[in-house]
């Protein structure tokens, strides 16, 4: 659960910056999904 917590937090704060108008939800689901692979 801690493990998830970080990585869900990690994800959370780095969307702050990459979500910009016109991004397109394809954009946001590959940078929450490398980020979750890093952490495997």
């Amino acid at each position: 659960m801690r493990t998830a917590g970080k990585v869900n937090n990690e994800i959370f704060e780095g969307l702050k910056t990459f979500i910009k108008p016109g991004i397109s939800t394809m954009d946001i689901d590959a940078y929450v999904e490398e980020v979750v692979k890093k952490h495997e």
